[in-house]
């Protein structure tokens, strides 16, 4: 048989994984599976980089998959690149099936334990995997920790470039991270979220030179100096701002590396603005500031940021409590169409004079999300949604009113929608937005059902608000018009529940993943039985779904 030249390339390997590296979603891939044995050596590859489970079927599935894999065609362990034990209840993790994942897959570049993992376990680990490139643990306050780390501190992970430990003891963390950076020279990024004094901060520049990322919580005024003098490479940095003289503030900025991400929790220091109109000037390459908890942030600081970063794409702003219109016309009108995400949260000063400005100048924003801001209307929300039409993410609180209004917007926009990520959520404020006028549209079936037709990209939805005027029938019935949608969150409606017939309709959702309903009493008593049945079933069909309060 002669291939023709299409036929060909479709067995050609290396053009099957750039192929199928574009595949969005991964049961399409699933369903390519057995179309030619080329295609399932691609597809077998890229279905096991990255292992997740999120049941205990799940789970139990793949490691019977791995445990006998010997006997199959694939060495399916080998695959495998990322493994993230997270902390989900519902799965049980027995630690004999731990040591067949750490023995079978030996390829393992990318290891998290976000759950508490017995030391032993942590050591196993490490021991095989000599590629390792990324290693974090959480929640592990153990002493012997140190020694976990062994295989590490022994030059066994010697390709390790991103290094994260949380809740590590300060006992034995100078001795450790001396070890560590002696050993993984390599190690650009270092997470340690705990209190770097000025003693801690001279072993971390001592031992990792090639520091190019650092978070920790907190730092001291003498830690700080001698940490931002001594890391030349530093590009992303993460913890709060010292309390520190004015004359510190200065030297310091002055001496600041020029960064590509900042994130900061000010709190009430008043000495900020000193600081940020001298750091600013070196600060041309900053693409994304997070600024939080951030009392001590007044306009002065914001606004040579505004001005003076002019590569800044990326904006998130938390807690600014004295943060008001003037900075955020600022960051409009100078940041424009380069700004790309922007995100405030508790900023009760702003207006929709400030936001405004922002739809009308800076349209190229793909994420919007502006969540428990007080002094905020459907006007400027609606006005961002109308002019912003890259959005792909876009977030907001719910007012009675307000929502339904906003959500017309969406569908009425001429423009093509790039939406994939719609959220909405109540902060418990029954306020309504008194600039909607009567008559206002109501949030029902039909609103649902020409979200779903305008906004067809919608990949993630939380509907996190009390939705008067649809039924849960119907709430569940639409949700099959959102033909991509890959999770979903929902609040419960009124003095209505979700039942067992509700999570059954779910379950036959070509794409849904994933489904959380939020609120005690969201499930009537047979849904909740239901769903432990789910999570006892060997062959469980649909999405991962929950309850949370």
């Amino acid at each position: 048989m002669i291939l023709t030249s299409a036929q060909s390339a479709l067995l050609n390997i290396d053009l099957l994984h750039i192929i199928f590296s574009n595949f969005e979603y991964q049961d399409d891939l699933f369903n390519a599976l057995l179309v030619h044995s080329y295609w399932t050596l691609v597809i077998v590859d890229k279905l096991w980089k990255k292992p997740t489970w999120k049941s205990s079927n799940v789970f139990h599935k793949f490691i019977t998959t791995l445990r006998n894999s010997s006997a199959t065609s694939f060495n399916y362990g080998n695959f495998v690149q990322q493994i993230t034990f997270t902390t989900y209840p519902e799965i049980s993790i027995p630690t004999s099936d731990v040591k067949i994942i750490s023995e079978k897959c030996k390829n393992i570049k990318y290891l998290t334990f976000s759950r508490v993992i017995s030391i032993d376990t942590v050591a196993m680990f490490l021991k095989n995997c000599p590629d390792l490139i990324s290693f974090a643990i959480f929640g592990n306050k153990s002493s012997l920790l140190s020694d976990a780390l062994r295989p590490i501190r022994d030059g066994k992970c010697s390709k390790l470039q991103h290094l994260e430990l949380r809740n590590c003891k300060s006992e034995w963390k100078h001795d450790l991270l001396k070890d560590i950076g002696k050993s993984c020279p390599l190690i650009t990024t270092l997470i340690i979220p705990s209190l770097v004094t000025n003693t801690l901060a001279t072993t971390i520049i001592s031992s990792f030179p090639n520091l190019k990322g650092f978070t920790c919580s907190t730092i001291t005024g003498a830690g700080f100096t001698i940490l931002i003098t001594g890391c030349p490479k530093l590009k992303f940095l993460s913890l709060e701002f010292p309390y520190i003289s004015f004359e510190t503030a200065l030297a310091v900025a002055i001496d600041f590396p020029p960064l590509e991400s900042f994130s900061l929790r000010i709190k009430s220091y008043k000495g900020f603005d000193h600081f940020a109109r001298l750091w600013v000037q070196g600060q041309s390459y900053l693409q994304h500031i997070e600024l939080d908890s951030a009392r001590g942030l007044s306009d002065d600081s914001f606004l040579p940021i505004a001005q003076y970063c002019h590569r800044l794409e990326s904006v998130e702003l938390r807690s600014c409590t004295n943060l008001t219109d003037c900075s955020i016309i600022a960051l409009a009108n100078y940041r424009n169409i380069k700004l790309k995400k922007f995100t405030i949260i508790h900023c009760n000063q702003l207006t929709d004079l400030g936001l405004n400005e922002l739809a009308e100048h800076c349209k190229n924003l793909r994420k919007c999300n502006i969540l428990e801001c007080l002094n905020i209307s459907h006007t400027s929300l609606s006005k961002i949604v109308k002019n912003c039409n890259k959005l792909q993410e876009f977030g907001f609180t719910n007012r009675p009113r307000m929502t339904s209004t906003i959500v017309m917007e969406l569908i009425n926009n001429e423009k093509e929608s790039f939406l994939e990520i719609l959220n909405i959520r109540s902060d418990d404020l029954a306020t309504a937005d008194s600039t909607v006028k009567n008559p206002y549209p109501k949030f029902d079936l039909n609103l649902m059902e020409n979200l779903a037709k305008k906004c067809q990209n919608i990949r993630k939805l939380g509907l996190r608000f009390n939705m008067v005027g649809l039924s849960p029938d119907e709430l569940i019935q639409v949700m099959h018009r959102f033909h991509k949608l890959e999770k979903l969150e929902i609040l419960k409606i009124g003095g209505k529940v979700f039942k067992k017939e509700h999570i059954k309709e779910l379950e036959t959702h070509r794409r849904l993943k994933e489904v959380k309903f939020v609120g005690n009493f969201a499930l009537d008593q047979d849904a909740k039985i239901y769903l432990v049945y789910r999570k006892s079933k060997e062959k469980c069909q649909g999405p991962f779904i929950t309850s949370s309060s």
